[in-house]
């Protein structure tokens, strides 16, 4: 072809062009605006906000533009719009979304599923971006609008046939279940990191760079909010995430995104609960720094606000420099948010600045006290205008708590109390959503604090019974449920009633999260799937409520809440009390409860035993909390590196101060007719002997009374009711499944214990199978562990009894073990089987070991505290169990008399009962023969030494469960 043909064909092609755009023109005559319309969008989804305020001005001059004429273009306009006001830095905020809102349906007036799916499912998506932002109105209800309009953007987006677009609706997906205020906290959260995982298989660097990026930031925002789980493992991820989005958002290509993951990395580093807490915080600070050279008040008002208010909480928790000045920077921060943080505009971010700015000014050194507290007390009220129980629990706990510990330091005990009840209100109001452990046991943590307090203030305020009753409200929580749905059936109960409480109680485990979850796991809408799981649950507890009062009609004071009348019934005779604490840094209250009506609760106040001092002695850490001391720390050395001496030394010590600034005070209060006590710890004391605690340099705390331990009385009034009279002893006994030559007393004291019974079934070495003695255990009176047990402290429920073929796990005890009301005592003759988790959880809540024998039916548990040695134990074992078989003693009084005894055994009765088994073993047993070497020399030595007066060897094993007297007649003779 020759050239000049080539140039008139070129010719005539623009000249059809021009045609077309003049054509157009004049059928469409802002063709042109909607050119620019979409460059504008585009430039608008790259991060720039700046743009949206171009497009509203651009749309504005199109709005004579009629849907008749071309509803498809009209739709488009509509959809940008509503873009562009949902991006608008400039003019209130909840304004310009509700006008977003506006254009979105408008377009969906026109934009139907069946004309045009995809698109349809684009507006969906952006309308319920909108809903997801609105400031202002019913939070719930607005999630619960934009979860609606995601969904419904599924029916069409999915990963077949738009991946994009289904990793869109998924990443706004897990943006709603992340801002979700009500419901399960961490089942909202664990749906928003399945989501955002969902939305990153399609969302790659390679494939869709700036939402990887986006959606990154987000999944980190999650990971650094979720409270199950190693908090620094936690943050460690987020900022792994946050590092991922950088990769793509640089402060060169998109400076406004760049400021955004650089503050939420700045967060992460604020809230590291590891290193050094000032090189954290600074590197936050810097982080926030970097944000507002980009983030100003011109281009990003609300953005620039949310920094500061950061950057006020980072100055707060400073924990170096000069306080007022760290202070007063923190006030200065929070008042410039307040500039753009507005109630009418941005009520929930309004409410969160004052709720920081009422901390700071209760914290404020300078200034008239008097004037900041008052600040203090109106900054919270006028957050609290906000945050209700029933809009948002989470904050409406969190801001009552920060005003109620205003009252509390102010010593103004009612204001406080009734405060903390309003917080306390809104915390059961999260628990109850909760349907999960995991759930449930975040919310505790997050209460126990406030129980304590409450209980203080109403001690206090000169109110002891009220102040007993709701420190048990925060106590034991998931163990009392537990036990709830096996209560024993009253006598006088009908069979077609007790039946019906049974089934109800089936419907409630049924629900729980390993039955119902896999069940309603499958379907595909997820906020319908809490929904009708919240509705099952709720349904089956009022089944199961209305089952409980039909059962009252013949049993009145069956699953009875419990009160005062009930404690007092718990007691069994006039010589005993039951003693609880409460503790907190104003000081400790003990709580005595005696048996006679005609005795109030005794408050005894110990005003130097603190909360932070207790800590201090249980788990010493410095000012970047690494532990470098403390009852904890010797105890793992001793275990790691074998340093004895520093541990008995820290006993020494902790059992002294423990008996100095609390036990004598106790000891003092308490009447000359009182001969027994159940304590009631709370926090470490739970993982402290107390019965050992020095009175003077040579009286113990047990030497003037028989104690035992239990973990609430709502609990004890539980396994007191299992109690079956009448019995005859039998024993099953685990002696040394795992064979372990170096526990050469273990069968020894198996086999001595056995003798005491008529009827037992000892299973040794080998034969000790988890599956054999899950089996074995059910349907004995007595049940004997003799073996190795340990702890473990970063996930109680993996705290074990070791057996032949593995851990017999308390998550193994929880879900497996049925025991009958026939079982009494089960004795865990190991170590560290009596540990309870305080680092966790909440040590209120008793998870340990123990507590799995309780959920299977045995009201008395025998255990130890730390790891105790094999010769003395099996002395203190065998002793423990002729006291009670054979001198008729309770529990409590046979360990008491067998502690004290070994005490005082000397050494040359010890090398007597070694050489004796030494005998019984023909004279082959080397390490027997090493130990009668041993303690011959040691008698000759100092033939009055006593081995094991130290509390190390003796002070480990306790009794939990009931105070009540079992004597052997009525059990029925043993031999």
């Amino acid at each position: 072809m020759e050239y000049s043909h080539v140039l008139i064909i070129l010719a005539c092609l623009l000249i059809l062009d021009l045609l077309f755009l003049a054509v157009m023109l004049w059928r469409y005559p802002h063709w042109t605006k909607f050119i620019k319309l979409q460059r504008l969008q585009k430039q608008l989804l790259q991060g720039n906000p700046l743009i949206a305020a171009s497009i509203v001005d651009l749309c504005i001059t199109m709005n004579d533009f009629h849907p008749s004429r071309n509803p498809k273009l009209y739709v488009g306009m509509q959809n940008n719009l509503g873009l562009a006001y949902s991006e608008l830095q400039t003019g209130n905020r909840a304004t310009n979304l509700a006008r977003a809102i506006d254009c979105y349906q408008e377009a969906l007036r026109f934009q139907t599923a069946k004309a045009e799916p995809y698109y349809y499912g684009e507006i969906q998506i952006n309308l319920g971006l909108a809903y997801y932002r609105m400031p202002t109105g019913d939070r719930i209800a607005n999630l619960t609008k934009a979860i609606a309009c995601y969904q419904e953007a599924l029916r069409f987006w999915t990963a077949k046939t738009k991946p994009q677009k289904c990793a869109a609706v998924h990443h706004n997906l897990g943006l709603a279940y992340y801002s979700l205020p009500t419901g399960d906290r961490i089942a909202n959260l664990t749906q928003a990191i399945k989501h955002y995982q969902e939305a990153l298989r399609f969302r790659t660097v390679q494939r869709a760079p700036l939402d990887y990026a986006l959606t990154q930031n987000n999944l980190g925002l999650v990971y650094a909010k979720l409270p199950t789980g190693d908090r620094a493992t936690n943050l460690n991820q987020a900022i792994t995430c946050y590092q991922e989005a950088l990769r793509i958002w640089t402060a060169k290509d998109a400076p406004f995104n760049y400021a955004r993951v650089v503050s939420n990395i700045g967060f992460a580093y604020h809230s590291m609960p590891t290193g050094n807490r000032t090189t954290n915080l600074n590197l936050a600070i810097a982080c926030y720094k970097d944000s507002l050279r980009f983030w100003t008040v011109n281009n990003a008002p609300f953005a620039y606000a949310e920094v500061y208010n950061k950057l006020g909480i980072a100055y707060y928790d400073m924990p170096t420099g000069d306080q007022a000045t760290n202070l007063n920077r923190a006030i200065s921060c929070y008042q410039e948010s307040l500039l753009f943080w507005k109630p009418k505009t941005t009520p929930l971010d309004y409410a969160l600045v004052q709720n920081n700015l009422g901390l700071v000014y209760a914290k404020l050194p300078t200034g008239d006290q008097a004037t900041n507290l008052s600040r203090a007390i109106t900054c919270y009220q006028e957050a609290l205008r906000f945050w209700t129980t029933e809009t948002d629990p989470y904050f409406c706990r969190l801001v009552n708590r920060n005003l109620a510990n205003l009252y509390f330091l102010k010593e103004d005990w009612q204001m406080a109390f009734e405060i903390y009840q309003i917080a306390i209100k809104a915390g059961e109001r999260l628990y109850q959503a909760g349907l999960s452990p995991e759930s449930k046991t975040a919310e505790i943590v997050d209460d126990a604090d406030t129980y304590r307090h409450a209980a203080f203030a109403a001690a206090r305020w000169g109110k002891p019974t009220e102040a007993l009753l709701i420190l048990e409200q925060g106590k034991t929580r998931l163990l009392s449920e537990t036990l709830r749905l096996g209560t024993p059936r009253p006598a006088e109960v009908p069979d077609e009633i007790w039946a019906a409480f049974e089934h109800a109680g089936s419907l409630v485990r049924i629900l729980e999260p390993s039955r119902g979850a896999a069940v309603l796991s499958e379907m595909n809408d997820l906020v319908e799937s809490y929904k009708t799981r919240e509705q099952l649950l709720r349904s089956a507890n009022a089944t199961l409520d209305a089952a409980i009062e039909r059962v009252r009609i013949y049993a009145p004071d069956f699953l009875q809440s419990i009160d005062i009348t009930t404690i007092r019934s718990l007691i069994p005779d006039e010589q005993t009390v039951f003693i609880a604490f409460c503790i907190t840094d104003k000081g400790c209250i003990s709580l005595i409860v005696y048996r006679s009506p005609d005795q109030d609760v005794q408050a005894v106040e110990v005003l130097n035993f603190t909360r932070t001092r207790l800590r201090h002695i249980f788990q010493h850490k410095d000012s970047n909390g690494k532990v470098i001391g403390g009852w904890l720390k010797s105890y793992n050395r001793f275990l790691d590196k074998g340093d004895f001496d520093e541990w008995k030394q820290t006993m020494d010590n902790t059992l002294k101060w423990l008996g100095q600034n609390l036990c004598q005070n106790i000891s003092q209060a308490l009447p000359q007719s009182i001969k027994k006590i159940v304590f009631l710890p709370s926090s470490e004391l739970f993982l402290f002997p107390l019965h050992a605690a020095l009175l003077s340099p040579t009286q113990r705390l047990c030497d003037y009374y028989q104690i035992s331990y239990a973990p609430s009385l709502d609990v004890l009034a539980h396994v007191q009711k299992r109690m079956i009279p009448g019995m005859i002893p039998d024993l099953y006994a685990v002696i040394n499944p795992e064979e372990d030559s170096d526990l050469v007393f273990t069968p020894i004291e198996g086999m001595a214990i056995a003798r005491l019974f008529a009827n037992s079934q000892v299973v040794k070495g080998q034969e000790g199978t988890k599956q054999s003695v899950l089996t074995g255990i059910r349907g004995h009176t007595y049940v004997h562990f003799s073996c190795h047990g340990h702890y473990h402290w970063d996930d109680p429920t993996k705290s074990a009894l070791i057996v032949a073929d593995g851990h017999l796990t308390l998550a193994d005890l929880q879900r497996e073990i049925a025991l009958t009301a026939k079982t009494c005592l089960v004795t865990l003759s190991a170590c560290e089987t009596g540990i309870i988790d305080t680092a966790k959880g909440s040590a209120e809540e008793y998870v340990g070991i123990p507590a799995g024998f309780m959920i299977a039916g045995v009201p008395c548990v025998l255990n130890s505290l730390w790891s105790v040695p094999d010769l003395s134990t099996s002395l203190l074992m065998e002793r423990f169990y002729q006291n009670h078989l054979e001198g008729g003693m309770d529990f409590a009084a046979a360990l008491r008399e067998a502690q004290l005894w070994l005490r005082k055994i000397n050494v040359q009765e010890v090398e007597q009962y070694v050489e004796q088994c030494y005998q019984r073993s023909g004279q082959t047993d080397i390490i027997l023969y090493d130990y009668l070497r041993r303690y011959r020399s040691l008698a000759k030595e100092n033939p009055n030494l006593c081995p094991y007066a130290h509390p190390y060897y003796w002070a480990a094993f306790i009794i939990s469960g009931t105070p009540r007297h079992i004597s052997i007649d009525s059990w029925g003779q043993s031999k």
